[in-house]
């Protein structure tokens, strides 16, 4: 019962509170009036039938008597013409009928001398009846009060009269009186219907607009607002959510401006280099890309210009790191003011900077940059009160519509730069794409088949090792690992490298994505309500030097599956994203923008500059791998260290590796998260649940701390 009106909404729970009564009051109070007015009328009836029976009796004794029917029939046609008696008739002492009139049941002789008054009889045949006894009347007084016995003589009974109702009228009374009952209680539960709905649409319908607007809002929907049309405690309800909605709105709009302007930031410093504000060579390699795209479907051309920088090892030896970082900008802004709008100045690296000439003939081209040569050559850089002069060695390649790969053409660019060089400096030298031989078909595996093949064989698996909270919050958290015949991946690093990031091992980052995916969907139906559940997947140098196609993919998986971006976290190593600081800002900008989190990985000493770029949601510190560099005491003290610096930074922080039997406080006291086999350790994927108790141990340690 509590559980049925506990799945009602608040309107059906109010109906039901006010209806519910009010119907059963109005029940009784009908059944309480049918009863009362049935008692009434039956009363009234058999009052009618005694009085009637009562008056026929005496007025039957002179019939009676003297034997005259004729004078008791016109009594008993006058007590005919009564309603709504049915019959009449007058007996003798011996029962037998004198006079009778109307269809009659005549009672026994028993029933007769029983009734010393007027008396009813047992109702029969739809109809009740009524005998009285007919009294001799005393003739003579005197004679009554000289008798010795007059006051021991008993009245003396010379006959009755019978008198029988119908019943018909009386039942067809209490089937309109119930009728009519029946109408006035349909009448009063529509009112009270009427009436309970109204209430409950006063009650209800502010609540429902606040859960509306609630669920609106946990949705992300933060211009939702009520109306404050209510008055008293429902009224302060609408006005204090509209209040917070206005204050998250606000946080939200300051939110996500601070979002988007890092997003900003982060896309900028992946696509640009950080001295000069010109597009990076990640950024400059997509705009080849695009250019020849374009060019093969609109037949226009385009020009590559590498450019080496002459002489600038000198500027930066005499004066300074410092002065070589400022020629380098002034000769960008140079770069960037003889240039047309729709070409691409880049700066490649050290010295080096690359033009693309975009829709431009070969012989515009060459005019361009021997303006750009000349440009540099003219140029005098005043440091410390000495000039100097640079030149510029520019190599000139044509995107030709025959040639595809990026890499001939960067290659045949730098090649043409280095023969400017050769000849003496300071010049223009144009060569051609000569694309890279390929070995022949049956020569060269893709390494997508190698892929494919360890799969089909099953020599690649999933591991998954929990990651375990620090305090009492259920939550399922587990880390995805790649291993090959049941040892680490490392393996299929060396079988896919130099294949390029748009092979092999693309491919197999991806399918790591979709076999996280197909697991989370099957261990969600096994987790307990409310619980969360998420899964954390290490990002290889593959998926970073091809964020956009990884990213996609991880969207295909997210959506195919019907899971939310949150459920899925990326473990980026410290150490690759110091490596490759522009792709890891690129792919930390597409991972954000799909709503799922990042985990920095190995953090160490060298890493805390990188929680400024990244921005990671949280820091994982590997405890068995400070314990090889500095021992298990310095180890402690160092993981300790770097827990209390991105605790203080706002990170949440996950200490892993943890190996072993030794004590576990220390760990669970400068963390949030634990995880190491010394805790629980991988097993298979699909044999991983989400309800794995945890190690007693731990859990006594964690108590511990947390008193």
């Amino acid at each position: 019962m509590k559980k049925t009106i506990a799945s009602l909404s608040i309107r059906k729970r109010l109906l039901l509170g006010s209806l519910a009564p009010a119907a059963l009051i109005g029940l009784l109070v009908s059944i309480f009036f049918v009863v009362n007015a049935s008692r009434t009328l039956d009363e009234s009836l058999r009052d009618q039938g005694l009085s009637i029976a009562g008056f026929l009796a005496p007025a039957s004794e002179y019939g009676t008597i003297s034997g005259n029917r004729d004078s008791l029939m016109v009594l008993l046609q006058a007590t005919l013409a009564q309603h709504p008696v049915r019959g009449a008739a007058v007996l003798d002492q011996s029962g037998h009928t004198l006079a009778i009139s109307g269809p009659l049941t005549l009672p026994s002789l028993d029933q007769l001398r029983a009734a010393q008054a007027p008396t009813p009889t047992t109702p029969i045949d739809r109809a009740m009846g009524f005998i009285a006894p007919v009294i001799r009347s005393p003739v003579d007084l005197g004679e009554l009060l000289d008798a010795p016995d007059a006051r021991a003589r008993l009245p003396e009974v010379i006959g009755w009269v019978y008198v029988e109702l119908d019943l018909a009228p009386l039942a067809q009374r209490k089937k309109d009186l119930l009728l009519a009952d029946a109408g006035l209680l349909l009448l009063y539960l529509a009112l009270a219907a009427w009436l309970a709905n109204r209430i409950a649409a006063a009650v209800s319908e502010p609540i429902v607009a606040l859960a509306r607007a609630v669920n609106s809002m946990a949705e992300g929907h933060t211009a939702t607002r009520v109306d404050e049309g209510s008055s008293g405690e429902l009224g302060e309800l609408e006005r204090g959510f509209n209040h917070m909605a206005d204050s998250l709105d606000e946080i939200h709009r300051e939110m996500q401006s601070r979002i988007d302007s890092a997003t900003a930031q982060l896309s900028h410093l992946a696509n640009h280099d950080v001295l000069t504000g010109l597009p990076n060579r990640r950024a400059f390699e997509q705009a080849i890309r695009d250019a020849i795209a374009i060019g093969r479907r609109r037949g226009d051309h385009h020009v590559l210009c590498f450019i080496d920088l002459d002489r600038f090892k000198i500027v930066n030896d005499t004066c300074g790191h410092a002065a070589g970082d400022e020629l380098l900008c002034r000769i960008a802004a140079l770069l960037r003011g003889r240039l047309r709008e729709q070409d691409v100045v880049s700066r490649m690296g050290g010295d080096e900077f690359a033009v693309l000439l975009r829709d431009c003939g070969i012989d515009n081209a060459r005019r361009i940059a021997e303006s750009l040569r000349a440009t540099v050559e003219n140029f005098r850089f005043i440091r410390e009160d000495r000039s100097f002069s640079v030149g510029a060695s520019i190599g000139l390649v044509a995107l030709a519509d025959e040639v595809h790969d990026l890499n001939d053409i960067l290659v045949a660019a730098d090649q043409a730069c280095y023969e400017a060089k050769r000849l003496g400096r300071n010049r223009v030298v144009e060569a051609s794409v000569r694309p890279t031989p390929r070995p022949p078909v049956d020569q060269e595996r893709p390494a997508h088949d190698d892929l494919e093949e360890m799969i089909g064989a099953g020599r690649l698996s999933l591991d998954a090792q929990p990651i375990l909270r620090a305090d009492e919050r259920p939550e399922s958290w587990l880390e995805v690992l790649l291993r090959v015949d049941g040892n680490s991946a490392a393996a299929v690093e060396g079988l896919l490298d130099g294949r390029g990031p748009e092979s092999g091992g693309l491919r197999l980052d991806t399918w790591v994505v979709e076999q996280t995916a197909a697991a989370l969907v099957r261990l969600g139906a096994a987790c307990p309500p409310g619980q969360p559940l998420k899964a954390s997947i290490n990002v290889g140098r593959h998926s970073l030097l091809a964020a956009q196609p990884y990213c996609t993919a991880v969207k295909l998986a997210l959506a195919s599956h019907r899971l939310q971006p949150q459920q899925l976290l990326f473990e980026l190593g410290a150490d690759l994203a110091a490596e490759l600081p522009g792709e890891a800002a690129a792919f930390v900008a597409e991972t954000r923008l799909m709503g799922c989190g990042i985990v920095l990985d190995r953090f160490t000493d060298q890493s805390p500059a990188l929680l400024r770029t990244i921005g990671p949601d949280y820091v994982k510190i590997r405890y068995d791998l400070l314990q090889q560099e500095y021992g298990v005491e310095d180890a402690l003290a160092m993981g300790d260290g770097l827990a209390s610096i991105a605790a203080r930074t706002g990170y949440t922080v996950i200490i892993a590796g943890i190996e072993g039997d030794g004590p576990i406080a220390p760990y669970v006291q400068n963390s949030f998260y634990l995880q190491g086999n010394g805790l629980c350790p991988a097993a298979p994927l699909e044999q991983w649940r989400p309800d794995t108790p945890a190690p007693s141990e731990w859990e006594t340690a964690a108590g511990e701390v947390r008193a």
